[in-house]
């Protein structure tokens, strides 16, 4: 006898037939679950749109100053006639 084995494509779902990456970022996309029932990214796909809902804070750079003692600031007048 031999034996028989169902080999199921990793990374891929069962309802959908679409692959991991794929079907997250076209329903993070959307922002919505995936439509079909027992999709088997369901879990990513909500933690997905939860963090795209999210605001990302960016840190600015701060300017530094430099003051120079004993110096006088140069300042250009600009007279109108």
């Amino acid at each position: 006898m031999s034996r028989i084995h169902q080999k199921t494509a990793r990374g891929r779902c069962t309802a959908c037939k679409r692959s991991r990456r794929v079907a997250i970022v076209e329903q993070a996309a959307k922002g919505e679950t995936c439509p079909l029932n027992g999709c088997e990214f369901a879990a990513e796909i909500t933690q997905e749109i939860e963090n795209r809902q999210r605001l990302r804070v960016v840190p600015k750079e701060k300017k530094m100053v430099n003051i120079i003692e004993k110096k006088s600031p140069k300042i250009d007048l600009i007279k109108r006639k």
